[in-house]
């Protein structure tokens, strides 16, 4: 990424040294150039949104995976699941099997 940004950067100097020192070129060719330096900007900001998502979604990641969230049930909630499952209906049914 910092080397994309540096390539990038020369080429803005670049950009901005031929139209300053070639005033007399024509049209044609000023265009060339001109589209050249934007399909480079235009892909120079794409690879800095993706790799800002991906940094993002890699930092999520490692922290959802290093902090995991506790899943907790109460006791009664884990009877009441596992007599639903079972098909005990009450809990004195399931407690005395």
């Amino acid at each position: 990424m910092v080397v994309a940004c540096a390539l990038w950067g020369i080429s803005c100097v670049q950009t901005w040294f031929y139209f300053d020192n070639y005033p007399a070129d024509g049209l044609s060719l000023k265009a060339v150039a001109l589209g050249v330096w934007l399909s480079d900007t235009v892909h120079q900001m794409l690879i800095t949104q993706v790799s800002e998502q991906r940094s993002s979604w890699t930092r999520n990641l490692i922290s959802t995976c290093i902090q995991p969230t506790p899943i907790s049930f109460s006791t009664s909630e884990t009877l009441q699941k596992r007599m639903k499952f079972s098909g005990a209906s009450t809990l004195k049914s399931f407690s005395t099997r």
